[in-house]
């Protein structure tokens, strides 16, 4: 999946924003949080409809990926869907390793997988 880049800034900038929870911080160029991280995938009427992880920017693709596994409609290059950056409840299950934060809908676009 890539992500939509206006919503990845959006949640980088909201680090720096002292008026609101921040999002999960995005460690570049791999932004794997935890050792079983899974971000839900969701439709356009917020059900979830797969998991993605190994996060990561690509120089090549000048864009954030995930890797995703997601329903096999929802599986078609050039689906909108939306990635659910960070753990529910603000990180309260990883504390105190994780930092508090929000979680944030990034719009991604399912993208051609190369392993086909």
């Amino acid at each position: 999946m890539e992500w939509n880049a206006e919503d990845f800034g959006r949640a980088c900038a909201s680090y720096f924003t002292a008026a609101e929870t921040p999002a999960k911080f995005i460690d570049l160029p791999r932004a794997n949080y935890s050792t079983w991280q899974y971000d839900a995938v969701l439709d356009g009427h917020g059900r979830t409809v797969g998991v993605a992880n190994y996060t990561c920017a690509s120089w090549n693709e000048r864009a954030m990926l995930s890797v995703a596994v997601v329903e096999p409609e929802f599986a078609e290059p050039g689906k909108q869907l939306t990635l659910l950056w960070g753990e529910p409840d603000g990180g309260a299950k990883s504390t105190p390793w994780l930092e508090p934060h929000s979680q944030v809908e990034i719009r991604a676009t399912v993208v051609k997988s190369y392993a086909d």
